[in-house]
């Protein structure tokens, strides 16, 4: 901070006025500021990973947003063993920046601003150099509204949620609130993520049937278990239902309660069983998770024993003493949902 802002601060701590910082280089537990440096080196990784070698990083002069995304921008390339050059750092969109460009020297450009991106953009397409189909052309976004934000890819600064997060710290200071805040993490899991990423791990080829939502959720599930190479082609995403979840609560002695919300999975029926049969042909063994409708898991039991496959139940009493086919299924679990601790420090 400069000398006024210091002396600033000095007054408000000799009031007892409490006080948080934002983007301030400080280490007090009250200085908050939005990584920068991690979205510039989020945006280069993406156009590395499309294959891009010969990048530049356009910039705003005296910015303290642009000086974080330009370390972020070296450091990728450093990860990535891509030489770094000044040559490629541009502070305007004017000639310079256009001619790398045109002749070749710079395939995939990051860009600070969104403002810089669109007066590049237009100007490029104006001397029929268009992105994204002549060199690609990726964006920090105030917002996903501005105009003509929808014209170039980016990643959206997170402004509103960082001013409510910074604001209600500001509260609980005033209200001296427990600053121990708990511990939260998520992470994908469910009986049947956790079964086949098992199953996966052991060397086996695991399918996973069963329905999430078209939300951010159902993306951290593909993620994990595509990472896992887990099949996914059973996996259904319902437009009109959120993915499952459940919290877990643990306290400092040990204790924890579990809530669920089964979300999208809660709506698999018999029907969609028998429209994924065709997947249970190659399966050798199958396993059903009972979180899903005794009919529904009925009806698996049955397309499992149709094609001669072994069946693991998993059945509550109230179900196995209605109607439970002898043999069941394998290598195809049934419930998904997005686990989320809650942890008290």
């Amino acid at each position: 901070m400069n000398p006024f802002e210091t002396e600033g601060r000095q007054q408000f701590d000799s009031q007892s006025i409490p006080l948080c910082l934002v983007n301030a280089p400080s280490e007090s537990a009250f200085s908050y500021s939005i990584d920068y440096e991690g979205m510039g080196c989020a945006m280069t990784q993406k156009l590395i990973d499309y294959g891009h070698k010969a990048l530049a990083c356009l910039l705003k002069e005296e910015s303290l947003r642009s000086a974080a995304v330009l370390n972020g921008f070296r450091n990728c390339l450093y990860h990535n063993n891509i030489p770094f050059s000044h040559a490629r750092i541009f502070y305007s969109a004017g000639e310079e920046c256009s001619q790398s460009v045109i002749n070749l020297q710079t395939s995939g450009i990051v860009s600070s601003h969104l403002g810089l991106a669109l007066e590049l953009y237009e100007k490029m397409e104006r001397a029929h150099y268009p992105a994204p189909s002549a060199f690609s052309l990726v964006s920090l976004k105030e917002s996903d509204e501005a105009p003509g934000s929808r014209k170039i890819s980016g990643i959206r600064i997170p402004d509103h949620e960082f001013g409510k997060y910074v604001a209600a710290q500001l509260i609980r200071l005033c209200e001296k609130a427990d600053l121990d805040a708990p511990l939260i993490f998520s992470a994908a899991g469910g009986k049947g993520t956790n079964q086949s990423v098992g199953l996966a791990r052991l060397g086996h080829k695991a399918s996973l049937k069963g329905e999430t939502g078209a939300d951010a959720d159902s993306a951290i599930l593909f993620e994990t278990l595509e990472k896992n190479k887990v099949i996914t082609s059973g996996i259904h995403r319902n437009q009109k239902m959120q993915t499952g979840k459940a919290y877990i609560y643990a306290e400092k002695n040990g204790e924890s309660a579990i809530s669920i919300l089964p979300g999208a999975n809660s709506s698999l029926t018999p029907e969609d069983i028998i429209q994924r049969q065709h997947l249970f042909q190659n399966a050798c063994f199958c396993l059903i998770s009972t979180e899903i409708s005794p009919e529904t898991a009925i009806q698996a039991a049955a397309v499992a024993k149709k094609h001669e496959k072994e069946a693991c139940p998993d059945l509550p009493p109230e179900t196995a003493k209605t109607a439970a086919p002898p043999c069941y299924m394998g290598n195809c679990c049934f419930y998904l949902f997005l686990i989320v601790f809650i942890c008290s420090l």
